[in-house]
């Protein structure tokens, strides 16, 4: 007769060295996923002390293409909106123009109404946002460069403004974009391209000069304005992720 035995305390015994193994494999995966993330991220007192130049090389062209995108795109705003969208010497905004008829007395010519402040509402914006790209960009990057840990409160601060230009530059994009497409539909209901019109040039009442505008450079800061949105949106997820592994 053939008996088997078996021994509690080695049963037990294995069962507790499987367990370590366990635990250590689970700690490892954990470490790997916060490593991870930590060099896409960047989280200032999250940062685990596990950096590398390629890492970091890689954070600062991340962050420093954002922040050179958001600076270029308002640039191109401000310049392409005070130089294409306004004429004369009153600066007479051609955005958001209402009225656009025939001259009664005058057949050969049309008059409209160009009563909004749009453009130098577009203006300050844009001139808001490039200031705050140069500061936010600055600070940023001097962190990351010097591979410095941020307080929370930095992080926090820093993610609010973010967050806070993200909204304004979505409003900016969204005032020239109806502002122009106002504009070219006032010309469109009078049977007239939106480009001939610009290229044709406005005058004012008050003077004989004509202004010829171009809808090309106008587009082009409409299509910036959208540009500065999406980079402080991309900035502003960074920083709420930042903060957020901070905490």
């Amino acid at each position: 007769m053939s008996m088997c035995m078996t021994s509690p305390n080695l049963a037990l015994e294995k069962q507790t060295i499987l367990e370590a193994f366990v635990l250590m494999d689970q700690d490892m995966l954990f470490c790997c996923l916060k490593v991870s993330l930590h060099l896409v991220m960047g989280d200032g007192d999250a940062d685990i002390g596990l950096s590398s130049n390629s890492s970091n090389w890689l954070r600062i062209g991340l962050y420093g293409g954002i922040h050179g995108l958001q600076l270029l795109s308002a640039i191109i705003v401000l310049a392409g909106i005070a130089d294409q969208a306004r004429y004369g010497p009153s600066s007479i905004c051609i955005l958001y123009i209402q009225d656009y008829k025939q001259d009664s007395m005058n057949p050969g010519y049309y008059l409209f109404n160009a009563n909004s402040s749009a453009c130098s509402g577009i203006m300050g914006l844009s001139a808001a946002s490039m200031l705050l790209a140069l500061i936010i960009g600055a600070a940023s990057l001097y962190y990351i460069v010097r591979a410095e840990f941020r307080a929370v409160r930095l992080i926090f601060g820093m993610a609010v403004i973010a967050v806070v230009e993200t909204l304004v530059a979505f409003l900016m994009a969204i005032i020239a974009t109806i502002g122009i497409n106002t504009t070219c539909g006032q010309f469109s209901s009078a049977g007239f391209s939106c480009g001939t019109i610009f290229s044709g040039g406005f005058f004012e009442q008050e003077t004989s000069l004509t202004y010829p505008k171009s809808l090309g450079v106008v587009n082009l800061a409409v299509a910036a304005s959208w540009f500065c949105f999406i980079s402080w949106a991309a900035y502003a997820a960074l920083e709420v992720l930042n903060w957020r592994n901070s905490v």
